[in-house]
């Protein structure tokens, strides 16, 4: 089985972006206006744009693809992420972890191009997961902090935490 996870395909170099990340806030980037939304007056884009992102996907062709979403205000970006890996091929298993889909499983999951949520830190329910997939005995149930929608959304355990620091890479 091959994994690819956006994060370390995505790219290192930034892009200007004019808004396009949060349209809705047009009217709160006016300069000299400061308010809440005015951190996102100079929003960057990482990494990739979706045509590059579906290239690789198709290119590498992964049964797996790990989406990090650390910030509510990126989550769009993160949902179009694993829309793009879908459009590419509907079977790849998309998985998405980091702060917004820790707080959120149910909003994440319920658009449903994301097939599995990852609650805490990843290392162990990640590597657990992808085994579980590529031996056929898909031990979702036993995953502690995975979430997964199958009609309705079922959470397994509550947020993972690593009791063994050792088992998280340098």
């Amino acid at each position: 089985m091959s994994a690819t996870s956006l994060s370390s395909i995505a790219g290192r170099g930034t892009r200007r972006a004019s808004n396009d990340g949060f349209p809705e806030l047009d009217d709160f980037y006016r300069n000299g206006r400061r308010t809440p939304f005015s951190l996102f007056i100079r929003y960057l884009r990482y990494g990739m744009e979706k045509k590059e992102i579906c290239e690789r996907i198709q290119r590498e062709r992964p049964d797996v693809v790990g989406i990090s979403s650390s910030f509510a205000a990126y989550s769009r970006q993160a949902a179009e992420a694993a829309a793009v890996a879908k459009e590419v091929d509907r079977f790849i298993v998309t998985v998405m972890d980091g702060t917004h889909p820790t707080l959120f499983p149910r909003c994440v999951l319920e658009d449903g191009d994301v097939d599995y949520v990852v609650r805490g830190e990843g290392e162990t329910p990640l590597r657990e997961l992808v085994h579980g997939l590529s031996s056929g005995t898909g031990p979702r149930s036993k995953i502690s902090g995975l979430s997964f929608r199958r009609n309705v959304v079922h959470h397994v355990g509550g947020i993972n935490t690593e009791d063994d620091i050792d088992t998280i890479p340098a």
